[in-house]
């Protein structure tokens, strides 16, 4: 996906950081075990938080152990096997396939030819996870459609490019049965997903610009040298941080146990937090600074 959704970690408790990384290595095995290795290679921070809400009613699950591939002599806590790891494994598959069914639509060159190969290689996993997840499979679909037909019209309202994409996020929120979970599930995953959208289109919009590929700003805002004014990027900061406060508000009604820490640091912390390094430019190189201290 997109690796916006990570936690404020200095603000973090040691144990709280420990369940985070945890649960990021369960994530990854429980992908290699289930849909192939090649899969491992999709894991992704942001389907991570849908991991922490659909475990989130449940006490914390006794970790196991287990051993990194891209570091074998490390040994790491893992969080274990359960029907949310499985849907958080195949909804991770699903929504990989189609951002690069996505890619292989608007890329040229090189990055089409990475994401045709991308597909070939998840083909079976995808399978595999349409069965354990129809519902989500055939909702994402649709939804992928619905924004291909909104880019070609060139749709200028950036809400609706928007809903479309948060929609595919808030239909995991059917894993709930009970209408008390699933409503307050559905709100917080519709406003994250929103903030997905937006939040990588400014991050990609100068070379959107650049090169004359689709992005709703360009449609919505006065686009100068692939930058919003200042004005503009106020607004379109405080239309997300309004999509942030509702999550907060709907994540308040989950009668969360072990990930409630957690997932207020997320909310409330680290998507600002990212929101910020995103629009002054600095997010990919903390990131990378990050992974050179993991």
């Amino acid at each position: 996906m997109f690796g916006y959704v990570r936690p404020l970690r200095g603000e973090l408790k040691v144990r709280t950081l420990e369940q985070f990384q945890a649960d990021y290595c369960g994530l990854c095995r429980s992908l290699g075990k289930r849909f192939g290795f090649a899969a491992r290679f999709t894991v992704s921070y942001d389907l991570l938080l849908l991991y922490l809400i659909l475990s989130g009613m449940e006490p914390e699950a006794q970790r196991t152990r287990c051993r990194c591939p891209a570091r074998p002599w490390r040994c790491r806590a893992c969080a274990p096997e359960s029907d949310a790891m499985t849907f958080t494994a195949a909804a991770n598959v699903i929504f990989t396939y189609e951002k690069l069914s996505d890619a292989l639509h608007d890329e040229r060159g090189f990055r089409k030819l990475a994401a045709g190969l991308g597909k070939v290689l998840l083909r079976g996993a995808k399978r595999k996870a349409d069965r354990i997840a129809p519902e989500l499979a055939e909702k994402t679909a649709e939804q992928m459609n619905r924004i291909w037909e909104l880019e070609q019209s060139r749709d200028p309202v950036m809400d609706r490019h928007a809903d479309a994409f948060a929609q595919m996020l808030c239909a995991c929120s059917d894993y709930f049965r009970e209408p008390s979970l699933q409503r307050p599930a559905k709100e917080l995953l519709l406003h994250v997903g929103r903030y997905l959208y937006l939040v990588d289109a400014l991050e990609d919009l100068k070379k959107d610009a650049a090169k004359g590929r689709f992005n709703p700003l360009l449609y919505r805002f006065d686009v100068r040298n692939g930058m919003l004014s200042p004005e503009d990027l106020a607004y379109l900061k405080q239309s997300i941080f309004q999509s942030l406060n509702r999550a907060e508000a709907a994540l308040d009604l989950l009668p969360l146990k072990g990930s409630d820490e957690l997932l207020h640091n997320i909310i409330c912390l680290g998507l600002p937090a990212v929101l910020q390094s995103v629009a002054d430019g600095s997010f990919r190189s903390s990131v990378m600074k990050m992974r050179r201290t993991q």
